[in-house]
């Protein structure tokens, strides 16, 4: 019968492991004991207590036969102590220290997160979790694990969403300001005329809603056939502090506009209205009719690419969201169905600040 050998092998070279005082050189004696009387019993204070036996020059072997342990991992503990960090192995306890976000970081990484990552050196996009993490632990010097982070950042009211693209051309915030404070000033003196404060715009509302969402079977294939088509609604609408109205038209253009600012005149006598740029909102024709009302209707026209600061957006979104999975056999179908939300079921969204 043959007999395993174990052979060493051969041009192998076992780091060797100084004893006495030049054993962790850089800590005294006397830490290692005291380090040793502050931990807890078990497999810590037992590392603790072979590091001090080497430190008093006992070899390794009697060191493990006295702690009860195998050479192999006396002598791997030894290893890990004389080349790991010092301060943190003798002056802390075992385990991860916590470190907590204090006030004066998550006021810093909100501040962060109001300025694109381009500025702070990333490839650009949109705030990542990657991004927030190495900004934390390069300018705060601190280590969180994801899911703390995630925690902090929800605290602050900040939330993973999808951005909304911004035209390079957008007026920039300053601009946006400043036309907030001006149009407050023109509003409030319009108003004290006796003019009503409309937001007009314009939408499309699609026949066929080519949304994600469908009755399909369970577990099947998950790509669905789409029959695009560009029959749609097309709507005037106008929000104001009491009501919104729409009209549907065949066509976008200056005609259309004007017939839909004849049918306003009808409800509000004299009003001023917030409109985009647009360029049948600025054609020849509708200056001539805005200049035929004598001042009974006021044009305020926005920054260069800005709905935001238009609340009719948001009536829109409301609008579309309520039409959304319904199928409708004609246009007439879905013409008929706008006019009775409006009427029946859509609240009127807000006024901004700038308008009240």
């Amino acid at each position: 019968m043959a007999k395993a050998t174990c052979k060493k092998r051969q041009g192998t070279r076992q780091e060797a492991i100084p004893r006495g005082r030049a054993f962790m050189g850089m800590v005294s004696r006397k830490r290692i004991a005291e380090a040793l009387k502050k931990e807890r019993p078990g497999k810590p204070q037992i590392i603790r207590n072979v590091c001090l036996l080497r430190k008093d020059g006992m070899g390794i072997r009697p060191a493990a036969r006295k702690v009860g342990q195998k050479y192999s991992t006396v002598r791997g503990w030894l290893l890990r102590m004389m080349n790991a960090d010092l301060r943190r192995i003798v002056d802390k306890k075992r385990g991860r220290k916590r470190q907590k976000m204090d006030t004066d970081a998550c006021r810093a990484s909100k501040r962060w997160l109001d300025n694109p990552p381009a500025r702070y050196g990333f490839a650009g996009g949109t705030w990542q979790l990657g991004m927030v993490t190495a900004m934390v632990e390069g300018k705060i010097h601190i280590e969180c694990k994801p899911r703390t982070l995630r925690r902090m950042l929800k605290k602050m009211e900040i939330s993973y969403v999808k951005a909304r693209p911004v035209p390079a051309n957008s007026a920039t915030p300053e601009e946006q300001l400043e036309f907030m404070n001006n149009a407050s000033k023109t509003i409030k003196s319009l108003k004290a005329q006796g003019h009503a404060i409309l937001c007009g715009d314009e939408a499309g509302v699609l026949r066929w809603n080519s949304g994600g969402y469908g009755w399909r079977r369970t577990g099947g294939d998950d790509t669905t056939k789409i029959t695009y088509s560009k029959q749609s609604v097309k709507l005037f609408g106008a929000l104001s502090e009491d009501g919104f109205y729409i009209r549907p038209t065949d066509e976008l253009n200056s005609e259309a506009f004007i017939g839909y600012m004849k049918d306003l005149q009808g409800i509000y006598h004299k009003f001023a209205i917030i409109l985009d740029n647009a360029v049948y909102h600025k054609s020849g024709k509708v200056d001539k009719f805005i200049e035929s009302t004598g001042g009974g209707i006021v044009p305020v026209f926005l920054p260069p690419h800005t709905p935001q600061l238009n609340p009719i957006e948001v009536q829109w979104r409301v609008l579309k969201r309520l039409l959304a999975g319904r199928y409708f056999e004609t246009v007439d179908d879905l013409r008929d169905a706008i006019v009775k939300i409006i009427r029946d079921e859509m609240k009127p969204v807000k006024v901004m600040d700038y308008m009240a």
